[in-house]
């Protein structure tokens, strides 16, 4: 299997390191000929993946609250636009050069409507 250390470990396989870990915890007289296995490095490690986890989540609801915020601005700037056309359409009229100027159509722009021929 290749080995795939970009990507998270999947919620099952992390839920039995910390299972496994809790077990290694309980037993007596754990004693590794490998100082970097030793249960306060292990201890170490797991204090500091958890406050990663924490700060992830704290980033994404921090996140998330901005874009909110951002797309409540644009909504609010939308809105004031649309009624800032209705204003120059009610000051200035329906055909001026003021309403092009807003990228809105002159009345005088929009085809007359044809009638249909009735069809026997």
């Amino acid at each position: 299997m290749a080995d795939r250390r970009t990507r998270q470990l999947s919620p099952k396989m992390l839920q039995a390191d910390l299972d496994a870990f809790a077990g290694l915890e309980s037993i007596d007289g754990y004693s590794p000929a490998n100082s970097d296995f030793e249960l306060e490095r292990g201890r170490a490690l797991k204090t500091s993946m958890q406050n990663k986890e924490t700060k992830e989540v704290q980033s994404k609801a921090q996140y998330e609250a901005d874009r909110d915020d951002k797309v409540e601005e644009q909504w609010r700037f939308h809105d004031w636009m649309r009624n800032a056309k209705q204003q120059i359409k009610s000051q200035f009229g329906e055909n001026s050069n003021e309403l092009a100027t807003v990228g809105l159509k002159k009345k005088s722009e929009y085809k007359a409507p044809k009638r249909k021929n009735p069809t026997s």
